[in-house]
């Protein structure tokens, strides 16, 4: 499952003399050095409509989540998990994707149900 982050703020991704603005969202890809104790540990990130991957030291990345410049955004439901719709009966998730449709930013579903596959939004589903 992809785990998503906002950033509150400007970030200024050292070294690289790039700017992101706030309100983009970010998805940590890899994780560079992490068995290397002597090296510190990077993180690839991509950025929402930005093409390539940039990198941070973990620790950097870390600081910003503690000081709220880049928040979380968690998901209700992984893929796999058994989910339940008023309509559509019982699923299972197929896959999870973090859109913006309509101005309203959130997470959408594809879930196989006995009638079918539909694409339905969190507000929708409920855990089994």
């Amino acid at each position: 499952m992809k785990t998503l982050y906002l950033l509150k703020d400007n970030l200024d991704i050292p070294e690289q003399n790039f700017i992101v603005k706030k309100g983009t969202l970010a998805e940590i890809n890899y994780v560079f050095d992490a068995n290397d104790e002597t090296v510190p540990t990077r993180l690839g990130l991509n950025f929402d409509n930005i093409n390539g991957i940039y990198t941070l030291e973990k620790t950097h990345f870390d600081n910003l989540v503690d000081l709220n410049s880049i928040t979380k955004m968690q998901s209700k439901f992984n893929e796999g998990d058994c989910v339940t719709h008023t309509d559509l009966g019982t699923g299972t998730i197929k896959s999870v994707d973090y859109k913006n449709f309509f101005l309203k930013d959130r997470y959408y579903y594809w879930v196989v149900f006995e009638k079918g596959d539909y694409y339905t939004e969190e507000g929708f589903l409920s855990p089994c």
